[in-house]
């Protein structure tokens, strides 16, 4: 059976709309049969493990109200329309913690929400830092803290880091320090 007879979209209706995202009907032919499923259309996102001259990963605090608590994640941020993902890298790395790379490297991408979301996250590992100012928005609260690559991984198995995303890229960096990975010819650390 050919893709195109499994599952055809036959359009899309936005219904709901915010400054951060829409939310999207689509309507689809699968099996022979027309449904509808929702999800939500976002911009992709730039994600950024940041490693210092002495090894440490930057992590933000951000306050979350979805569950009123605080959460340590990588520095991170949406992509302006038409915009690239390096380039949004360096500006939401430099916005939410004071810091300016040297270096960004593409480490992988993928989609977090699959049937739920559009949004695809790039991640880039940043080295090279140089202090420069931070500059949030408006609705962040955000504070930056390092920690040793094995603290991170401690917090990771106690739950105390809840971010998928500092899990997904922590496995990609330490599979990188071993030389385990295909990207491992272009990985140098600044230090």
């Amino acid at each position: 059976m050919e893709k195109s007879d499994r599952a055809q979209k036959l359009g899309e209706k936005e219904v709901f709309s915010t400054r951060r995202f829409r939310v999207i009907n689509a309507r689809l032919k699968i099996r022979g049969k027309v449904v509808e499923k929702p999800y939500i259309r976002h911009n992709d996102c730039a994600e950024m493990l940041a490693v210092t001259g002495s090894g440490s990963i930057l992590l933000i605090e951000s306050y979350r109200p979805e569950f009123d608590d605080y959460s340590y994640e990588l520095p991170a941020g949406t992509l302006k329309d038409g915009e690239n993902p390096k380039r949004a890298a360096e500006r939401e790395l430099e916005e939410e913690t004071g810091y300016a790379a040297k270096n960004v490297r593409y480490m992988f991408s993928g989609y977090p929400l699959l049937g739920y979301s559009s949004s695809r996250l790039h991640f880039f590992l940043v080295t090279g830092l140089r202090k420069k100012e931070q500059r949030l928005e408006d609705d962040e609260s955000i504070s930056v803290k390092e920690f040793r690559p094995e603290e991170v991984l401690a917090m990771m198995e106690s739950g105390e880091i809840k971010d998928l995303s500092v899990t997904s890229a922590m496995h990609y960096y330490m599979l990188l320090r071993k030389g385990k990975t295909a990207k491992k010819a272009q990985h140098k650390e600044s230090r």
